[in-house]
Order: structure tokens, then C-alpha cells, then sequence
């Protein structure tokens, strides 16, 4: 979905996988699961020392808005970057088990009091995430003009990920692209009105692009963004090319697929609540504040801000964790190697008293290693009381040192 003139293009030889890697990635694919009635995405090979983890999808039944935005942009305006499209939330709905969004020519008046040509809608995950394995499994629609896009955005603009971009009659393209201040992009002809499913492998330094489980594109950059990206589903016309035929029209998706690799044992990167094995209590902020310094205590599970954390993946097997509220690091206090030692909130330091190694205990419960101090996260004197203190301890195997994260929107 190009929010500028594409400047630059960068065409992308596409090399052949080895025999081995084809017959390895062949036999990924046939492990076909079901999930709600409904195929499972055929996952290329993880890397190495890793499993997939299926940390969101959606088959559709209904438009969940607790994970899902629609209406207008992500950014708040009613069109994309001022074009012939108004994007409302209208054009949006689930029917007959898919999602559809609908690109329709008006003219339409926008709340802003502007009339526009066309009009189409944005759906986007609520949730920001980072790598992976994203699928979708869709219909386009083709007619002179219009512009369904499967793509990606992160806070700010670039990075941009154009997963698979249609161009209808007469360009009649599927775009594979990335922008970091120039294009890398790749195209495919073709009929995409049947039901197609569409991937982007998305590892440090490469993208890869998948139709039907056939790459398609790869762009291999050290600028690919490791910075947590959502995505966006949009219908709507190609200003420059539609003349008002073959509208109104469905962009159709059957199901929505994002697949994160850890260590064997690992945890995705998500945002999550973590509560303690032994109080069933959350950890969250002592007396709700967001300074500097703030402990860390356990508390009645509420879904406030302050008891969700951003969990992000920084290495292997090392996480940070960040608190939704206030974008603070969890940390052990003035870098103590002491028993005791207070767990807090700070900004980014990038030290190793913020860095955590996450490790599976089993039946869903983990510990939580402070890389710098080697000591796990306890809850002071096994307390099951509302604010007793998050610490740092010796492993001793306690459920008060056992930990369950539980995927909070």
C-alpha cells in the first residue's frame, strides 16, 4: 500500500532452494492441522533451534473489535494520506464466515465535511508485534482500479511492508515490497479471484514472500525493521486508474495467521499478564505509580495497564518486558546481585539487569532469570498478600517463583 510514488525498484532475482531445503520445507507443508474447523497455515521450516508458536489468528465468525480497528486509518484520519478514498467502517463486516471489505464509488462526505470519489476501509491489529510468519488466506477482487492490500506499519512511516498489494485492471499485479526510505519490489501476474493464501516470513535481515506456499519475492536488507509492526486489511480504489466500473467489490479473507519461532520451550513475544503460580496474583505497579524507581507487586488480576507487559524477544532466549502503561523496562534495582534485591521500573538502560531469560518450568508456568544477577523473580516470603514485593531470589523450585503469562489485548 504505497503511501508515496514508488522512486526507486529494486528487482529481486529469486534463486532456487537447494533439493535438501525443498524437500525439508515439503515436508513442513504437509503437516496440514485444523483450528476452528478451519486449515492451519503451512508454515515454512523455523529456524534453526526453534518451533512456531501460533500466537494470534482469527477465522472470522465475527469482527472482534478487542483485536481488531476499523473505520477510518490506524493514524486517526478518515482517508488514506488525502486520497479519492474514504475509509469508513461500513465497508467492513464479517459474512458467511470471512471477512469482507468492501470498495464502493459514491460520491461520500466525510466527517470532516470533504466528499470523496470512492470509498473503502482499513481493518488493523490491534496488537503490535515483531518477526514471525504472517498468512492469510483471501479473495481478491479484480476490476479496473481497485486496490485491496494485505500489508504492515509500524509507529511511524517507513518501515512499510507490502505483504501482497493488488493492482486491478489494467495493471493487473500482485506487489511483493518493502520501503526504508526506498522500494525493494517485486511483482506477480496472475488471476487472484480464487481463494489464495498468501505468507511473509519476516526474520532479522530478510523478508520472504509467499503464494499458495510458493516464495515469490526476497528481500534480504540489515534496515528489514525489528521494531513491532501491526496489520492492516484495505480495500478502496486506485485513484489513477479507476473510472468508476466493476464497484462496488469484496476483498474477501477467510483467516488471519501470525506464527512467532522461540526456543524450544520459549515464549513468543506478546503482551501478556503474569501472574504467580503460588497467589494467582498479577504483577503490576505499587500504588498504580508511573515513576522512575517504582516497585513491582503483586495484585488482584484487574486487566489495568499497569498489570500488562510488553514482552519482546532481544536474543536468543533473552526478553525484555515492558510495562503497556508506561513504556518502563522491568529491572532489578541498582544492578544487585544480592537475594532481596527490589525488581522495578526504569527506562531503557539496555543493560543486562532489564534482560531476562524466560524458561518453560512446564504445564505453562516459567521462570523468570535476570541475566545480569543469574537470580529469578520471586515474590518476597511466598506472600499471597495484595502488593508484596517482586524480587529477585535464588532458584529454589517455589511456586512462588513460577510464572503464568496469559495474552492480554
Amino acid at each position: 500500500m504505497k503511501t508515496k510514488a514508488i522512486l526507486t525498484v529494486l528487482a529481486f532475482s529469486l534463486g532456487l532452494y537447494s533439493c535438501q531445503k525443498k524437500v525439508a520445507e515439503q515436508e513442513v507443508k504437509k503437516e496440514e492441522l485444523t483450528l476452528k474447523g478451519k486449515s492451519v497455515a503451512t508454515t515454512p521450516p523455523a529456524p534453526a533451534g526453534t518451533t512456531w508458536q501460533l500466537v494470534e489468528s482469527d477465522d472470522f465468525n465475527s469482527l472482534d473489535l478487542n483485536r481488531w480497528g476499523h473505520g477510518g486509518t490506524p493514524w486517526g484520519s478518515e482517508s488514506h494520506d488525502g486520497s479519492c478514498n474514504l475509509q469508513t467502517a461500513s465497508n467492513s463486516f464479517v459474512s458467511g464466515g470471512a471477512l469482507v471489505v468492501q470498495a464502493k464509488k459514491g460520491p461520500f462526505t466525510g466527517p470532516s465535511g470533504k466528499s470523496y470519489p470512492y470509498s473503502g476501509d482499513y481493518v488493523w491489529t490491534k496488537t503490535r508485534r515483531t518477526y514471525g510468519y504472517l498468512e492469510i488466506r483471501a479473495q481478491y477482487p479484480d476490476a479496473r482500479g481497485v486496490w485491496p492490500a494485505f500489508w504492515m506499519l509500524g509507529d511511524g512511516w517507513p518501515p512499510e511492508i507490502d505483504i501482497a498489494e493488488f493492482r486491478g485492471t489494467p495493471k493487473n499485479y500482485m506487489t511483493h515490497a518493502y520501503y526504508d526510505g526506498s522500494w525493494s519490489s517485486t511483482t506477480t501476474s496472475g488471476n487472484f479471484t480464487g481463494w489464495h493464501t498468501y505468507g511473509l516470513l519476516w526474520q532479522p535481515g530478510s523478508l520472504k514472500f509467499y503464494i499458495d506456499d510458493v516464495l515469490k519475492a526476497t528481500v534480504t536488507k540489515s534496515s528489514v525493521p525489528s521494531v513491532p509492526m501491526y496489520v492492516i486489511l484495505s480495500n478502496g480504489a486506485d485513484c489513477g486508474d479507476a473510472n468508476g466500473t466493476g464497484f462496488p467489490n469484496d476483498y474477501k479473507v477467510d483467516y488471519f495467521r501470525w506464527y512467532q519461532s522461540v526456543p524450544s520451550g520459549g515464549l513468543a513475544n506478546g503482551t501478556y499478564t503474569i501472574s504467580n503460580r503460588n497467589s494467582n496474583k498479577c504483577l503490576t505497579l505499587l500504588n498504580g505509580s508511573q515513576n522512575d524507581g517504582t516497585n513491582i507487586v503483586q495484585y488482584n488480576c484487574d486487566g489495568n495497564n499497569n498489570s500488562k507487559w510488553v514482552v519482546s524477544q532481544v536474543s536468543s532466549g533473552v526478553y525484555t518486558i515492558v510495562n503497556k502503561n508506561n513504556s518502563k523496562y522491568a529491572e532489578v534495582a541498582g544492578w544487585s546481585t544480592t537475594p532481596g534485591g527490589n525488581v522495578d521500573i526504569w527506562p531503557n538502560s539496555g543493560g543486562n539487569n532489564q534482560r531476562w531469560n524466560i524458561i518453560s518450568v512446564g504445564s505453562g508456568y516459567y521462570k523468570i532469570k535476570n541475566v545480569h544477577s543469574g537470580m529469578v523473580m520471586d515474590i518476597s516470603g511466598a506472600s499471597t498478600a495484595n502488593n508484596a514485593a517482586d524480587v529477585q531470589w535464588g532458584d529454589s523450585g517455589g511456586n512462588n517463583q513460577q510464572w503464568k503469562f496469559t495474552s492480554a489485548p
